[in-house]
């Protein structure tokens, strides 16, 4: 596993995109990853967010052509809402107690409601563990393309994360199976 720390998710994007197209070593030498026609692909990538924040003034529809419909339909898909808020009301119960332990770890799996979705978002974890103050949302994704779908993938986990715990003062933890970019989404 190659493990990266960012600061926010921007820069966590900005980054990474930054290393697919230097084609950083610790990410395509020596099996790591592989450079096939023109796509860059990498296996087994965690990057991990230390504030779940990502720039208000990211325009997504300027700098990857998507639209709030986009946006809504990707949230119809991959969210069971009504799981969601039985979900939100254990961990923010157990948030409210501080149990002793305060170790729990509370997994959910996205949704795939239109039937036609590729399966790249699998599951997540919430979780609070001994020793460190902030909780974190530990999400797994089958595949996510760096350029146009990494963005989306944060976006997506700061807003599930603060509707559940109810702040935005979490940490994120991605497990990336396979990450990818081509060379003309790279430009």
């Amino acid at each position: 596993m190659k493990h990266f720390k960012f600061p926010d998710g921007v820069t966590a994007w900005s980054e990474i995109n930054k290393m697919f197209l230097n084609q950083e070593p610790t990410l395509f030498e020596s099996g790591q990853g592989a450079v096939i026609t023109g796509s860059l692909y990498t296996y087994g990538l965690t990057i991990e967010i230390e504030d779940a924040k990502f720039d208000p003034d990211f325009d997504f529809g300027k700098i990857m052509g998507y639209t709030i419909s986009k946006w809504t339909s990707l949230l119809n898909n991959y969210l069971d809402l009504d799981s969601l808020d039985v979900l939100k009301r254990q961990i923010r119960e157990l948030e409210k107690n501080k149990s002793v332990n305060r170790n729990y770890h509370i997994g959910f799996n996205f949704a795939d409601s239109h039937g036609n979705g590729k399966g790249c978002l699998v599951s997540g974890i919430f979780s609070r563990m001994i020793n460190i103050e902030k909780p974190r949302l530990s999400v797994i994704l089958r595949a996510s393309d760096v350029v146009t779908r990494l963005p989306w993938d944060l976006l997506l986990m700061l807003r599930l994360g603060s509707y559940v715990y109810g702040h935005e003062n979490f940490t994120i933890e991605l497990f990336i199976r396979s990450a990818f970019a081509d060379d003309i989404s790279l430009m």
